[in-house]
Parts: C-alpha cells; sequence; structure tokens
C-alpha cells in the first residue's frame, strides 16, 4: 500500500493506469476514523488564568497504526464578560500533554470582547506513534474577566455550539 512517503512515480499523458497502480494509491491519506464530540450546553464558565480543561471538550480514539496522523479540529463558540480585554487561550492536549504548542505566544488567542458573542477554531496535526486509545481535550485560560462557552459575556442571550474532532489519517 501507498503512503504518502512511498508513492508510486507520476504518470505521464498517454500512459495507461494498471490496476497494480491504481490499488497502490487506494491507501495513501485516507481517513480510517472520526470522532468528534459536539457541546450545546451553556453551563461552562472559568475566570481561571491557569488551563483548565473544557466540560465536554474531550474525545477518545484509538489509532489503528502507530503511522497513523490525527487531524484535531476544534470549533468553539462562546463571550468573555471583561469589555476591552476579553482574550481566551486555548490549548489541544494529548492524554496530559499540551500538543500544537510551544510556548504561549502560539497558543490560540481569541479576543472575545464585551457582550459580544464569538467563533475561534483551530487545526493541528497529531503525530502519536500510539495504537492504544488517546483522549483529546480542550484547554482554556483567560487572563481577565470571566469565559462562558456558548453564550455572550454578560447575558445568556446567545446559543452557541462547539465541536471536538479527531480524524485518523493513514500516513
Amino acid at each position: 500500500m501507498a503512503t504518502p512517503t512511498n508513492l508510486p512515480a507520476a504518470q505521464t499523458t498517454g500512459n495507461v493506469l494498471t490496476a497494480a497502480y491504481v490499488n497502490d494509491l487506494r491507501g495513501a491519506f485516507r481517513i480510517m476514523q472520526v470522532f468528534s464530540t459536539n457541546v450545546t450546553a451553556r453551563s461552562f464558565s472559568t475566570a481561571s488564568t491557569s488551563f483548565v480543561d473544557l466540560t465536554g471538550m474531550s474525545l477518545s480514539i484509538t489509532p489503528q497504526s502507530s503511522s497513523s496522523k490525527i487531524l484535531l479540529y476544534c470549533s468553539l463558540g462562546g463571550g468573555n464578560n471583561n469589555v476591552g480585554a476579553g482574550f481566551a487561550y486555548l490549548q489541544f492536549v494529548r492524554n496530559s500533554t499540551a500538543v500544537g504548542n510551544g510556548n504561549e505566544s502560539s497558543f490560540l488567542a481569541v479576543n472575545i470582547t464585551g457582550d459580544q458573542p464569538a467563533n475561534a477554531s483551530n487545526l493541528f496535526i497529531d503525530s502519536p506513534s500510539l495504537t492504544s486509545a488517546i483522549t483529546y481535550k480542550m484547554q482554556i485560560k483567560v487572563p481577565s474577566g470571566t469565559w462562558f462557552l456558548n453564550r455572550r459575556g454578560a447575558s445568556d442571550l446567545y446559543n452557541g455550539n462547539s465541536v471536538l474532532m479527531a480524524m485518523e489519517i493513514s500516513a
């Protein structure tokens, strides 16, 4: 089976695609499995200046191969009640290890100011090199104010939706 690093040589115009060639290409970059969690509840809030788990924003996946990649996608809706300084920092976590960031400047900083709801999304490709169950989750911290999931910062008028997704991709 082909992998991203050993794909067969490129075909040229007029060449016949053999069954073996087509069969070899079938496995490259294939999505093996997809897991997601969807949160519509508006019950989570935090004023923590240290990273804390976002309630409901976690899932488990067991890779079929140690060479697989895991494509992580997160979309969050929410708001901060601190007008003008309502940032929130987000990070992906694999089991208990933060992934996809090296220092605070590379965290996803979302300027969610005042009573206006905002959406933020992030993508990351993880290389866990595991075939055992992995738990991925989202964490958040706020430098000031209180951040609310799936609602406005100062009122409960906005009905947001937040999603965490993990896709295993063959490599």
